[in-house]
Parts: structure tokens; C-alpha cells; sequence
């Protein structure tokens, strides 16, 4: 439901959970409104999740995403980025849907089986992907042997190449760092 007044937001998208829109290039042309908009959008009780949602609808954005991220901050509000209309939209119909559900609906199931912590913990590096990790036990069979393969080895695989197999080498190679 939209909502227009200052002490709610623009958009009641919950009991508890109200949302406030701006987009960057209206910001440009009006730098003060958001600051505005905030000192007069008090903390309610009955609104416990504030929201900044952001249309990232300029290039060449980044000063204004540091200020705004800031701004969020200093007022407790949780900073959304849209890059579309549509998918600003998207967030707001998000935030009602998942209104009353427990927040473990919105991390989705965790697999946590043998082959289930491997892929998550493989795709965690940059460029990894679930088939290349397929590929990587296929032709490796364990982990012990996964870790001591070399570059030419990991390069060798379809689908992996020398820059994909140079980061998993990496991971498996390079020393912990304390802090």
C-alpha cells in the first residue's frame, strides 16, 4: 500500500516495516530532500525496519551511494539498491510477501550434506562454480587429492582454465593471515 505522509514513508510494507523511495538523479537536483524526508520520518514504535530504498538510475553513481550509505546509517535505516524501476518494485512486493514469514524463508534450505558443504565451500571461490566443482571431484576423487593438484592439473579440466585453476591453487597454497 502506498502511503505518503512524512511520519511513515512512502510505502507501509508491513506491520512493522516502512519504506522510503528516492532515486539518485532527483537527489542530484534536490540534495537536501532525503535529509529532509528523514528528520521529519520519526522512529515509531510500531515501525521497527526503516527502509532507504535507492534507484541507482545515473552513471557514474559512487559518490552519491557513499553519501547515501552514510545517511542510512546515521539513521537507521537498512539501504536497498534498485537499478530498475521494476526491480525497486520488486523489493517493495518482496517486503509484503514475506511479511509474516520467519526470516529462515528468505535464506532459502541449506543443504548440508557431505556434497552440499563441499559445493558451498568451492564456490566460494571467485569464478568456482557448482559444475566446475563437479569436474574438480570427478577427476579428483577427494579433497586431500584436490588440494595438493598443481596449476597444469586444475588447467587441464574442461571448463576451468589457467586463471580459474591459478585461484584454487591459490586458496588451497597461500598462507593464514592473523586479523
Amino acid at each position: 500500500a502506498v502511503v505518503s505522509t512524512q511520519s511513515t514513508g512512502d510505502y507501509q510494507v508491513g506491520a512493522t516495516t516502512a519504506c522510503l523511495f528516492l532515486s539518485i538523479a532527483y537527489h542530484r537536483l534536490h540534495p537536501n530532500y532525503i535529509y529532509d524526508r528523514l528528520k521529519g520520518w520519526p522512529v515509531h514504535e510500531s515501525v521497527k525496519h526503516r527502509v532507504l530504498l535507492v534507484l541507482v538510475d545515473v552513471p557514474d553513481s559512487a559518490s552519491y551511494l557513499e553519501e547515501l550509505s552514510r545517511v542510512a546509517i546515521l539513521s537507521s535505516c537498512s539501504l536497498i539498491l534498485a537499478w530498475s524501476d521494476v526491480e525497486a518494485a520488486r523489493y517493495v512486493e518482496a517486503f509484503k510477501i514475506y511479511e509474516n514469514k520467519p526470516a529462515d524463508m528468505l535464506q532459502g534450505s541449506k543443504d548440508s550434506s557431505y556434497s552440499g558443504c563441499l559445493n558451498c565451500f568451492l564456490t566460494s571461490i571467485k569464478g568456482v562454480n557448482k559444475t566446475d566443482v563437479a569436474r574438480l571431484i570427478t577427476r579428483f576423487g577427494t579433497v586431500k587429492a584436490l588440494t595438493g593438484a598443481s596449476i597444469e592439473s586444475l588447467a587441464a579440466i574442461p571448463g576451468i582454465g589457467a586463471k580459474k585453476a591459478e585461484k584454487i591453487h591459490q586458496t588451497f597454497n597461500r598462507s593464514f593471515k592473523a586479523g
